[in-house]
């Protein structure tokens, strides 16, 4: 299980903020942020991270982080094409 908190959320801007507070994955200090975008093709996500490695090389936890954002943009891809 993953506990987030929502740090910032900005709807004219359309994004967000939060922080991992507890969860199995090999990071601490965890934030992030969402942001969309209008572009040409419709709308682009931005999803970006700042962490450090907790028991695990730097490698292992940003392999780690990537595979939940690849889901995530999937999951987005199958609810609303692209």
């Amino acid at each position: 299980m993953i506990v987030e908190r929502l740090e910032n959320a900005d709807e004219d801007a359309r994004s967000y903020s939060y922080s991992i507070q507890d969860s199995p994955l090999p990071v601490e200090n965890y934030r992030a942020s969402i942001t969309v975008r209008a572009d040409k093709a419709g709308c682009a996500v931005e999803w970006s991270s700042e962490f450090e490695p907790k028991g695990a090389t730097e490698g292992d936890a940003t392999a780690a982080i990537q595979g939940i954002y690849e889901m995530g943009f999937e999951n987005l891809r199958k609810m609303y094409g692209g």
